[in-house]
């Protein structure tokens, strides 16, 4: 669904937000789609089992699996690096899904949860180190958009965080302050926190590797 909607250049903002509706009923199958995405962007056309695409202690030797089958088809253009009118604007067009899809699952609080960023920025890391050019330019272009959009994500943690900061300082000088919202506060950075180390480590690993 997503690849189609990339080609169909339509409906883009509804299939990001699909997906992470997708995620919050079953997580594994939507990983599973994100990155037959990646693979759709690559030329490849291999379908990858949900559990193979979560289970990244073996994922050289899946590339290297996938690289092999690739080898042995006749080599055309991969999408992004294609001048074909299908193509045409798919760059534009997947950026702007990647980006939106990563912002919707801000939105909905899933970013932070485990396995979202990490299997991403394992595959897009494995895949740009790839002998393939088709794997190797793709991920590497993904991982740009991956990357802007983790440090506008970033960006807002930081104000959303400052933010609670001043509530709970605006709280706690309060007299008969509320203690279920000072609780409530807390939570919430606690959260943000959280999910401030998450992108962090994600970007780090991206910026750093790819």
């Amino acid at each position: 669904q997503l690849f189609r909607a990339v080609l169909a250049a339509e409906g883009l903002d509804e299939a990001a937000e699909n997906w992470v509706m997708a995620f919050q009923a079953d997580a594994s199958e939507a990983l599973a789609d994100l990155i037959r995405f990646l693979l759709r962007l690559c030329g490849c056309g291999a379908t990858i089992p949900r559990e193979k695409v979560t289970d990244t202690e073996q994922l050289d030797a899946q590339v290297e699996t996938l690289q092999d089958e690739m080898a042995q088809q006749a080599q055309a253009a991969y999408p992004v690096g294609s001048r074909a009118k299908p193509f045409r604007g798919i760059r534009k067009h997947a950026g702007h899904l990647v980006e939106k899809l990563l912002e919707d699952a801000a939105e909905a609080d899933i970013l932070g949860e485990e396995d979202l960023l990490d299997v991403w920025q394992q595959w897009l890391i494995a895949f740009s180190v790839s002998s393939l050019r088709s794997f190797r330019h793709t991920a590497t272009l993904v991982a740009l958009w991956t990357i802007r959009a983790l440090s506008t994500q970033l960006e807002q943690t930081r104000d959303q965080y400052d933010v609670a900061v001043r509530q709970r300082d605006a709280e706690a000088q309060r007299s008969g302050s509320n203690r279920t919202r000072l609780a409530h506060t807390a939570e919430k950075m606690e959260q943000l926190d959280a999910l401030r180390d998450t992108l962090d480590a994600n970007l780090d690993a991206l910026i750093n590797q790819v």
